[in-house]
Protein backbone atom coordinates (compact mmCIF):
# COMPACT_ATOMS: atom_id res chain seq x y z
CA UNK A 1 0.00 0.00 0.00
CA UNK A 2 1.45 3.35 -1.02
CA UNK A 3 2.01 6.19 1.42
CA UNK A 4 2.35 9.95 1.34
CA UNK A 5 5.95 10.50 2.39
CA UNK A 6 7.80 13.70 3.22
CA UNK A 7 11.60 13.53 3.18
CA UNK A 8 13.29 16.43 4.97
CA UNK A 9 16.93 17.01 4.02
CA UNK A 10 18.41 18.92 6.94
CA UNK A 11 22.00 19.28 5.74
CA UNK A 12 22.93 22.96 5.30
CA UNK A 13 25.23 22.25 2.33
CA UNK A 14 24.11 21.34 -1.15
CA UNK A 15 25.83 18.27 -2.55
CA UNK A 16 26.42 16.71 0.87
CA UNK A 17 26.35 13.00 1.58
CA UNK A 18 23.21 13.62 3.63
CA UNK A 19 21.54 15.09 0.55
CA UNK A 20 22.55 11.95 -1.36
CA UNK A 21 20.99 9.74 1.35
CA UNK A 22 17.75 11.73 1.16
CA UNK A 23 17.71 11.50 -2.65
CA UNK A 24 18.24 7.73 -2.60
CA UNK A 25 15.43 7.30 -0.08
CA UNK A 26 13.19 9.28 -2.45
CA UNK A 27 14.27 7.11 -5.40
CA UNK A 28 13.34 3.92 -3.54
CA UNK A 29 10.02 5.28 -2.28
CA UNK A 30 8.94 6.46 -5.73
CA UNK A 31 9.93 3.12 -7.30
CA UNK A 32 7.30 1.34 -5.19
CA UNK A 33 4.49 3.78 -5.95
CA UNK A 34 4.60 6.12 -2.97
CA UNK A 35 3.77 9.82 -3.28
CA UNK A 36 6.96 11.56 -2.15
CA UNK A 37 7.98 15.15 -1.49
CA UNK A 38 11.58 16.18 -0.84
CA UNK A 39 12.05 19.31 1.27
CA UNK A 40 15.63 20.64 1.50
CA UNK A 41 15.74 23.00 4.47
CA UNK A 42 18.71 24.90 3.01
CA UNK A 43 16.44 26.07 0.16
CA UNK A 44 13.78 27.54 2.43
CA UNK A 45 13.60 31.22 3.30
CA UNK A 46 12.79 31.68 6.98
CA UNK A 47 14.17 33.17 10.17
CA UNK A 48 15.28 30.23 12.34
CA UNK A 49 15.27 32.36 15.49
CA UNK A 50 12.14 32.11 17.59
CA UNK A 51 12.21 35.63 19.01
CA UNK A 52 8.43 36.05 19.28
CA UNK A 53 5.40 34.42 17.68
CA UNK A 54 5.95 35.83 14.19
CA UNK A 55 3.79 35.11 11.19
CA UNK A 56 5.07 32.03 9.41
CA UNK A 57 6.93 32.67 6.20
CA UNK A 58 5.39 31.12 3.03
CA UNK A 59 8.02 28.35 2.97
CA UNK A 60 7.15 27.35 6.54
CA UNK A 61 3.42 27.47 5.80
CA UNK A 62 4.11 25.11 2.89
CA UNK A 63 6.21 22.86 5.16
CA UNK A 64 3.32 22.62 7.63
CA UNK A 65 1.01 21.67 4.78
CA UNK A 66 3.44 18.95 3.66
CA UNK A 67 3.68 17.56 7.21
CA UNK A 68 -0.12 17.58 7.51
CA UNK A 69 -0.48 15.61 4.28
CA UNK A 70 2.30 13.12 5.09
CA UNK A 71 1.75 9.70 6.62
CA UNK A 72 5.49 9.14 7.10
CA UNK A 73 8.16 11.81 7.63
CA UNK A 74 11.84 11.05 7.07
CA UNK A 75 14.46 13.36 8.61
CA UNK A 76 18.01 13.21 7.22
CA UNK A 77 20.81 15.25 8.80
CA UNK A 78 24.32 15.02 10.24
CA UNK A 79 25.09 15.00 13.95
CA UNK A 80 27.36 17.89 14.90
CA UNK A 81 28.42 18.33 18.53
CA UNK A 82 25.93 15.68 19.55
CA UNK A 83 22.92 17.45 18.02
CA UNK A 84 21.36 18.27 14.63
CA UNK A 85 22.61 21.32 12.72
CA UNK A 86 21.18 24.70 13.78
CA UNK A 87 19.13 24.75 10.57
CA UNK A 88 17.17 21.67 11.70
CA UNK A 89 16.65 23.04 15.22
CA UNK A 90 15.48 26.39 13.85
CA UNK A 91 13.06 24.63 11.51
CA UNK A 92 11.61 22.57 14.37
CA UNK A 93 11.27 25.66 16.56
CA UNK A 94 9.39 27.57 13.91
CA UNK A 95 7.27 24.82 12.29
CA UNK A 96 6.08 22.73 15.24
CA UNK A 97 3.94 25.52 16.61
CA UNK A 98 1.10 25.44 19.15
CA UNK A 99 -2.19 24.81 17.39
CA UNK A 100 -0.43 22.98 14.57
CA UNK A 101 1.72 20.34 16.27
CA UNK A 102 0.24 20.33 19.79
CA UNK A 103 -2.11 22.10 22.17
CA UNK A 104 -2.72 21.88 25.89
CA UNK A 105 -5.63 20.89 28.05
CA UNK A 106 -5.84 21.42 31.75
CA UNK A 107 -6.38 18.39 33.98
CA UNK A 108 -6.52 18.10 37.72
CA UNK A 109 -3.50 16.19 39.02
CA UNK A 110 -3.29 16.48 42.76
CA UNK A 111 -2.40 18.87 44.30
CA UNK A 112 -3.04 21.34 41.46
CA UNK A 113 -4.13 21.59 37.80
CA UNK A 114 -1.56 20.58 35.16
CA UNK A 115 -1.29 21.29 31.46
CA UNK A 116 -1.20 18.08 29.43
CA UNK A 117 -0.16 18.09 25.76
CA UNK A 118 -2.56 16.95 23.07
CA UNK A 119 -0.47 15.58 20.20
CA UNK A 120 -1.96 16.99 17.00
CA UNK A 121 0.33 15.13 14.57
CA UNK A 122 -0.79 11.66 15.62
CA UNK A 123 -1.14 9.07 12.89
CA UNK A 124 2.26 9.79 11.34
CA UNK A 125 5.34 7.66 11.63
CA UNK A 126 8.88 8.98 11.31
CA UNK A 127 12.39 7.81 10.50
CA UNK A 128 15.55 9.68 11.43
CA UNK A 129 18.63 8.99 9.28
CA UNK A 130 21.81 10.49 10.70
CA UNK A 131 25.52 10.52 9.96
CA UNK A 132 28.22 11.18 12.52
CA UNK A 133 32.00 10.89 12.72
CA UNK A 134 31.97 9.40 16.23
CA UNK A 135 31.63 5.66 16.87
CA UNK A 136 28.18 4.56 18.03
CA UNK A 137 29.24 3.99 21.64
CA UNK A 138 30.37 7.60 22.09
CA UNK A 139 26.91 8.95 21.34
CA UNK A 140 24.71 6.18 22.69
CA UNK A 141 26.69 5.03 25.72
CA UNK A 142 29.07 7.77 26.84
CA UNK A 143 26.71 10.66 26.00
CA UNK A 144 23.46 8.76 26.72
CA UNK A 145 22.01 9.28 23.23
CA UNK A 146 21.19 13.01 23.20
CA UNK A 147 19.45 12.66 19.82
CA UNK A 148 17.33 9.81 21.12
CA UNK A 149 16.18 11.79 24.15
CA UNK A 150 15.87 15.20 22.55
CA UNK A 151 14.25 14.29 19.24
CA UNK A 152 12.46 11.03 19.83
CA UNK A 153 10.83 11.95 23.13
CA UNK A 154 10.97 15.72 23.63
CA UNK A 155 9.97 16.51 20.05
CA UNK A 156 8.54 13.69 17.92
CA UNK A 157 6.61 11.79 20.60
CA UNK A 158 5.43 15.08 22.09
CA UNK A 159 3.72 16.13 18.85
CA UNK A 160 2.45 12.64 17.97
CA UNK A 161 4.89 10.93 15.61
CA UNK A 162 4.85 7.20 16.32
CA UNK A 163 6.61 4.93 15.76
CA UNK A 164 9.94 6.70 15.28
CA UNK A 165 12.73 4.59 13.76
CA UNK A 166 16.37 5.54 13.58
CA UNK A 167 19.20 4.72 11.18
CA UNK A 168 22.62 5.79 12.46
CA UNK A 169 25.66 5.88 10.19
CA UNK A 170 28.75 6.18 12.37
CA UNK A 171 32.40 7.04 11.69
CA UNK A 172 31.26 8.64 8.42
CA UNK A 173 34.51 10.53 7.86
CA UNK A 174 36.50 7.28 7.89
CA UNK A 175 34.32 5.16 5.61
CA UNK A 176 35.32 3.95 2.15
CA UNK A 177 33.36 4.76 -1.00
CA UNK A 178 32.14 1.16 -1.01
CA UNK A 179 30.79 1.48 2.52
CA UNK A 180 29.10 4.76 1.69
CA UNK A 181 27.50 3.19 -1.37
CA UNK A 182 26.15 0.50 0.95
CA UNK A 183 24.56 3.21 3.08
CA UNK A 184 22.98 4.75 -0.01
CA UNK A 185 21.60 1.37 -1.06
CA UNK A 186 20.20 0.89 2.43
CA UNK A 187 18.45 4.29 2.23
CA UNK A 188 16.92 3.25 -1.08
CA UNK A 189 15.71 -0.03 0.46
CA UNK A 190 14.11 1.88 3.32
CA UNK A 191 12.36 4.05 0.75
CA UNK A 192 11.11 1.00 -1.14
CA UNK A 193 9.59 -0.31 2.07
CA UNK A 194 8.31 3.18 3.05
CA UNK A 195 9.96 2.77 6.47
Amino acid sequence: MSKNILVIDGHPREGSFGAALAARYVTGAIATGNAVRLLALRDLVFDPNFTKQPELEPDLQRAQQYITEAEHVVWVFPIWWGMPPALVKGFLDRVLTPGFAYKYRSVWLWPWPQLVPIRLLKGRSARVITTQDSPWYVMDVALLSPIGWALHWAVFWYVGFYPVSRTIHTRALFRTDTEREGWLQHAEQLGRRAR
